[in-house]
This record gives C-alpha cells, sequence and structure tokens, in this order.
C-alpha cells in the first residue's frame, strides 16, 4: 500500500513538471495576437514632402526700390534676399505716334499735339514702321499711357515704347510659403516698382540648391 501511494505520488509529481514546463502553451481561443512592428518596403514609404517653391521678382533699376519691396515681402512674413547683377535696365518711356505714311500727316499731327500742350512733340523717323512723331519722353508707364489717352483726345493714335539700356540689376528672390495663398503674381502687383515693369521667374539655381 505504501509503495503503490509513493508511485502515485511520483506519478503526480512528473505531471506536474510536465505540464508547467514541458507541455506546448496553445494561445486561448479568442486571444488577441500581440502587436508586432511591421516591416515597410523603400518603395512603399511616402515620398518626401517637395521644397519651398523659390521665385525671383524684378528686374529693380534702383537700391532703393529694391530695398523698399524687399521691407514689404518681410512685413509678409518672407525671408528675401537681392540678387544683383547686369542687364536691360528700363530708363523711361516713350509716346510716339506711329503709322504715319506722309510727311504732310505728319505735320499735321505735331501741330495738333502741340497746339493740346504737347510742347516736347518732334519729327520722329527711323522706327521701322513708317514716319512717325515723338509726342513725349515720360519716366514711369502710368504717365506714358495718360500721354497715349491724350493724345487720343485730339485725333493722333500713339504707342507706348520702353526705354532701356544695360545696367546693374536687383531681383528679390525668396520662397513661397507653404500656407499661403497668394500666388508671384499677386505678390508680384502688390510690390513697389520705380516705373520699372516687374517679372516672376525662377531663382538663381545657386540659391535653390542651399
Amino acid at each position: 500500500m505504501r509503495t503503490a501511494f509513493l508511485i502515485l505520488l511520483a506519478a503526480n509529481g512528473v505531471y506536474f513538471v510536465w505540464s508547467q514546463w514541458l507541455a506546448p502553451n496553445p494561445a486561448a481561443a479568442g486571444s488577441i495576437a500581440p502587436r508586432l512592428p511591421t516591416i515597410a518596403l523603400a518603395s512603399e514609404a511616402p515620398p518626401p514632402a517637395p521644397p519651398p517653391r523659390c521665385v525671383a521678382i524684378g528686374p529693380y533699376a534702383k537700391s532703393e526700390d529694391v530695398s523698399r519691396a524687399g521691407r514689404q515681402l518681410e512685413s509678409g512674413g518672407y525671408q528675401p534676399s537681392v540678387r544683383v547683377g547686369q542687364g536691360g535696365v528700363t530708363t523711361g518711356y516713350s509716346v510716339v505716334a506711329t503709322a504715319i505714311d506722309s510727311a504732310a500727316k505728319a505735320a499735321a499731327a505735331l501741330k495738333r499735339l502741340r497746339r493740346a500742350g504737347f510742347s516736347d512733340a518732334a519729327p520722329r523717323m527711323g522706327s521701322g514702321r513708317g514716319m512717325g512723331v515723338l509726342i513725349g519722353n515720360y519716366p514711369d508707364l502710368a504717365s506714358a499711357r495718360a500721354g497715349v489717352m491724350q493724345a487720343g483726345h485730339v485725333g493722333v493714335a500713339a504707342d507706348v515704347l520702353e526705354v532701356a539700356r544695360t545696367g546693374t540689376q536687383y531681383w528679390l528672390e525668396f520662397n513661397l510659403k507653404k500656407d499661403s495663398t497668394a500666388t508671384p503674381e499677386a505678390l508680384q502687383a502688390s510690390l513697389v516698382s520705380g516705373g520699372e515693369t516687374l517679372r516672376v521667374e525662377a531663382c538663381n539655381p545657386a540659391r535653390t540648391s542651399q
């Protein structure tokens, strides 16, 4: 009897050891699998955000004009830098009556213009568009356009011609803000120009690579 009891006790001990440390332990039904980190392929990674677009507005012929425009951009949260180079610089505008095909018509136009107060009106040759009459020279585009309208009131049709020379140009280069809806063209229209016709173009490649 004692021997049977000892054998039974030993069997229970062996089963306990087997059940606790040796037997497989399958996950209970309905249990939640552990969250393991997923591995994404390089081709599945989202593309990097594009860099801010850099634009240049100019050209300015005077350093004081580009400085004023730069302060305008800074007040709007931009960080402009000034690029200096050489190129065609607008020095003014000429208002010219063109397509006058005879000396008699040129003389009649001069007479009407001078009566209307255009004291600088003078014959103009070599325009490539026949004979012409120089109505006057103006420092900025707005006053030149006003001259065209005044000449039209006395029956003389005219055009505006830009007068330019080679000289120092100043450009404002800056990054557009990601959260702004302002277009480069809208910013261009809001900036002081000093009489120049401003353009929008891409920044110098040396700046965009920084």
